[in-house]
Order: C-alpha cells, then structure tokens, then sequence
C-alpha cells in the first residue's frame, strides 16, 4: 500500500469554492478501484487557510 499525504493553502476568497471542490473530489476518490481510503481535513491552527489530502492506495 501507499500512502500519500498533500498539504496546501487555499486563499481566503477562494475557501467557499474549495468546500465544494472538496466534498466532490472526496466522493470521487473514494469510488476509485484501488483506493483504500481518502479524506480532506483543515487544520486546527489555522482553519481558513491550511487544508490536507489523506488517501491510501492498494497497489498491485
């Protein structure tokens, strides 16, 4: 398996647009053949800004 972990910043006007951008690439992911787990999350020091993208892989 791999993992694969991606932190970004998102601008501030832009956090709206990216809460629906993110809900559907999490549903889309998530039905990938392969995929184990994904899941985006913000973080708690600074919330409107800092976001991750989590997701494991079955390889092979």
């Amino acid at each position: 398996m791999n993992a694969i972990a991606a932190n970004f910043k998102v601008k501030v006007a832009d956090v709206e647009q990216w809460l629906q951008i993110a809900e559907a690439l999490t549903r889309s992911s998530r039905s990938e053949h392969g995929t184990v787990w994904f899941g985006c999350s913000r973080s708690l020091d600074d919330q409107r800004h800092d976001w991750s993208k989590l997701a494991e892989l079955a390889v092979g």
